[in-house]
């Protein structure tokens, strides 16, 4: 089956009515992307791909790329998970799953809570593997009284669980914090206290092992954060204020969330707070210290681990961690992204990075919006959507648009004037291998393909030179003969002499006496394409463009390894 549908208009851009039905299953496993659309470039091919006109996406979600699309009831959606140019569709989907956010604090875990049964009184937690889509069902049947939504937070085996009410007669919601009893079966409720005459509902923030954090919203619109402890279900009183978290009706206290010393950190009136039961009496007020109140509260401050960043209403962005605060720098249109090691921002017209190990920052000629290893994505000024291996320097400009993010090493997804985009990388392009250079003694003639470092390496490894034998080999490494660089015979000689270079990683090459396809892996063999459909499938339309062509013998200087006849295959060689 080819990987996408058209029907061909033009040499250049086609365009298709789609050829399924909206009939939508969730069946465990990866289907085709329909596309309308697409444009075929030496480099990548772009699609436009068919989803409803009011779908929310692209959003990254840690490894993941999903997009939600509307169902006949409003408190759910059609969750499509995007990965290796394909899809796989979860049915009738809570929207919070698509909140990153939200998935920070579950410990970097997808999980969500959906109605068991027809008549909404019982629900199941399910958690999704973000590398293959698994579904896992953490508890099937928790036992909720007709409630308007249900949430859930997880830490380890510890399942918190929030439900929404709203009473006949008032005008609010009323929620409660209830935990999942693995030995009874059932969702029970962490203390009762939640019945005061004065309480209007619970709100839960985030869970660590048996605690739960809850802002607690009063009758007369005030907030509290709560400690509650998720063993204590029989009204033992364990529960507890922190101390110097009230507000009045107006204020409120959002971002709040546990860090691994058992502290918490959040925003209380747009100010920064901290708080650590071992050794404050009470929450500790940073002073200056302001979240941006012209923003959104998911738009201004990101969590990774124990560091959060943020911006405050001037647009200067900061990050904390457990030593303390940093402030980075102006973050243009309070653009930003923080991900394990590095936080990236806005800065003028291009993008910046800070490199938390090194404590120091470096420019990037777009502001980055997605992240996978030394793979990044993002738009620059013209908004113009960017694709850039760190690693190689590889990069591409792909289409126009906004938030593009990035789901695997070859595919690309954004939101465009008319819908949402993938560009899918070819692999000669894609392929990720060590950064090489074109090394020549000055005043000779022969070239040598050189990677890593003089003496860094042995055999078939970085630190090592191979002599280039033909133009074809050269081109498919570098675009011009600029790429040369003359150096001294001593430097030359410090790398080891390891033979002869083969062509670089996904270079199409066929023997001028047979009409067979072979694409060179990162393995450095010959992998045959058995069909014209095949070849398709992996270059997009182009597929037959930029063949090399070379004499019989030459191919004797690879091994063969095995056929590919897919995308997939093809990266994974």
């Amino acid at each position: 089956m080819m990987k996408k549908f058209f029907l061909s208009l033009s040499a250049f851009t086609l365009a298709a009515l789609p050829l399924v039905s909206g009939v939508r299953a969730d069946n465990g496993s990866f289907e085709p992307i329909i596309a309308d659309a697409a444009w075929a470039y030496a480099d990548y091919r772009v699609e436009r791909l068919v989803f409803a006109s009011d779908s929310v996406g692209p959003i990254s979600v840690g490894p993941a790329v999903l997009v939600a699309e509307a169902t006949d009831t409003p408190w759910n959606t059609h969750v499509s998970m995007l990965k290796n140019g394909m899809k796989m569709t979860w049915t009738n989907v809570p929207l919070e799953t698509l909140e990153s956010q939200r998935f920070a604090r579950n410990g970097n875990r997808l999980v969500y809570v959906q109605a068991a049964n027809l008549e909404r009184s019982t629900y199941a937690l399910t958690e999704r593997n973000l590398q293959d889509g698994h579904a896992t069902t953490l508890v099937n049947e928790a036992f909720f009284q007709n409630p308007a939504s249900v949430n859930a937070m997880v830490d380890g085996s510890s399942f918190v669980f929030n439900p929404v009410y709203k009473p006949v007669g008032t005008a609010f919601r009323q929620a409660g914090t209830e935990v999942w009893s693995a030995t009874e079966q059932k969702a029970k409720v962490i203390h009762p206290h939640w019945y005061s005459k004065t309480l209007r509902r619970e709100e839960l923030m985030d869970v660590s092992g048996d605690l739960a954090l809850v802002k607690v919203i009063f009758e007369g619109g005030e907030k509290e954060l709560w400690f509650m402890n998720a063993k204590d279900t029989d009204g033992n009183m364990s529960n507890k204020s922190i101390p110097g978290t009230w507000t009045e009706a107006h204020g409120d206290i959002v971002a709040a969330h546990f860090r691994t010393d058992g502290s918490i950190e959040f925003f209380q009136n747009f100010v920064r707070y901290t708080y650590n039961p071992k050794t404050n009496e009470r929450a500790v007020r940073h002073e200056g210290e302001f979240l941006n109140w012209y923003r959104s509260i998911a738009d201004a401050h990101q969590l990774s681990g124990n560091r959060m960043a943020w911006v405050n209403p001037e647009d200067r962005l900061f990050v904390s961690d457990l030593d303390g605060v940093t402030e980075i720098g102006t973050a243009t249109n309070g653009r930003f992204l923080l991900d394990a090691d590095r936080l990236f921002y806005a800065t003028g017209g291009v993008g910046a990075v800070y490199h938390f190990k090194t404590k120091e920052t470096s420019t990037l000629p777009f502001a980055v919006t997605d992240t996978l290893g030394d793979i990044i994505v993002g738009v620059d000024v013209m908004n113009n959507v960017q694709y850039q291996n760190m690693k190689t320097g590889r990069g591409f400009t792909l289409g126009h648009g906004s938030t593009p993010v990035i789901s695997d090493e070859a595919h690309v997804y954004w939101r465009g004037s008319d819908g949402i985009y993938e560009a899918t990388i070819n692999p000669a392009k894609k392929l990720s291998v060590n950064p090489v250079r074109a090394l020549r003694v000055s005043g000779e003639s022969q070239i040598w393909l050189v990677s890593g470092e003089a003496g860094s390496g042995s055999a078939g490894k970085d630190g090592a030179r191979r002599l280039i034998r033909n133009p074809e080999v050269y081109f498919s490494w570098f675009g011009s003969w600029a790429s040369v660089e003359d150096i001294s015979a001593s430097t030359l000689m410090a790398y080891p002499d390891e033979g002869t270079a083969l062509f670089a990683p996904g270079t199409k090459v066929k023997a001028t006496d047979n009409r067979d396809l072979y694409m060179v892996g990162r393995d450095n063999k010959l992998h045959w394409i058995p069909s014209e459909p095949a070849a398709w499938r992996i270059f997009g339309e182009a597929w037959n463009k930029q063949v090399v062509e070379v004499a019989p013998g030459v191919l004797f200087d690879y091994m063969t390894g095995d056929p590919v006849s897919t995308e997939q295959e093809a990266q994974s060689i």
